[in-house]
């Protein structure tokens, strides 16, 4: 919003600052708004640029190994932020692991010749496990995303993270049940020679996503605005739970997790017949 106004975007078709781009003919209308103030955007980029590098160069991680995690999904975080380190001829002995990383054009493209391992799932990697999961991959990011909003630029003072109007107590309850998790229980079951393996943890996902209880569905159900993906201003939404009044006020409105809204017993049942519809689950 610093370059363009909303007449910016309306004379290229765009409707608001929370359009979607859903298809090739919207990622044309972006380019030719992008186009129309092309040297502004480059400038602004041009200055992201340099705060971003002065941020890194004061981590030092030049004279460290480093480890660096992301939940995936198409291995953006690692294309960007090499790409702005090789530009700016820093040269780290580092490493990328994702929780998983989808099998398509995108996630090819940015990731070619750079090195990188998933936990879950990968290019050519479980990709049976992907179809499962994909339309509620909201879960995932719910366990494995950090407790704390994206970054959403850089300024003089380093990394700006997006604010989210919820604060993210739930979120940091579960990064630190998984913490708990490493420093306590993984030690005991390494002494008592039990392994969780790859099979273990898909399954649970599975189990969870599919057939939640009724206590799950609503738990999470009720979790709202999650990640900055998730966000949009003077809408909230939730994980698990839908209305008729917000499909009747937006019916393209996102549906993370669709057996957890058909598990509800406290879900209208015209929305139930929308998602079933919508899915293709009426014959199940």
């Amino acid at each position: 919003r610093e370059i363009f106004s909303e007449n910016d975007l309306l004379s290229v078709g765009i409707e608001s600052f929370e359009y979607k781009i859903k298809n090739l003919e919207d990622f044309q209308k972006m380019k030719k708004l992008y186009l129309s103030k092309k040297e502004e955007v480059l400038n602004v980029c041009e200055k992201e640029r340099e705060y971003a590098a002065k941020y890194y160069k004061s981590l030092e991680l030049e004279e460290k190994k480093c480890l660096f995690f992301d939940c995936g999904w198409n291995g953006s975080s690692q294309y960007l932020l090499e790409n702005i380190l090789e530009k700016k001829q820093f040269k780290i002995d580092s490493e990328f692991y994702y929780t998983g990383i989808f099998d398509n054009e995108k996630s090819r493209k940015q990731l070619a010749n750079r090195k990188h391992d998933a936990y879950l799932f990968d290019i050519g990697k479980n990709q049976d496990f992907v179809s499962r999961i994909k339309d509620s991959i909201i879960i995932l990011e719910l366990f494995f995303g950090a407790p704390h909003g994206s970054i959403l630029k850089y300024d003089k003072n380093g990394a700006v993270l997006e604010k989210i109007e919820d604060d993210f107590e739930y979120k940091k309850s579960i990064f630190e049940g998984i913490l708990d998790y490493v420093k306590f229980a993984l030690p005991i079951f390494e002494d008592m020679n039990i392994t969780v393996t790859e099979n273990d943890i898909m399954n649970s996902i599975i189990r969870l996503i599919e057939r939640p209880t009724l206590e799950e569905a609503i738990g999470i159900g009720n979790l709202k605005n999650l990640d900055g993906f998730a966000y949009q201003k003077d809408e909230v939404k939730y994980i698990g739970y839908l209305t008729p009044e917000q499909l009747k006020k937006n019916k393209n409105i996102e549906i993370y997790w669709y057996h957890g809204v058909l598990k509800r017993n406290d879900i209208d049942e015209s929305v139930k017949i929308f998602i079933k519809n919508k899915f293709n689950l009426n014959s199940e």
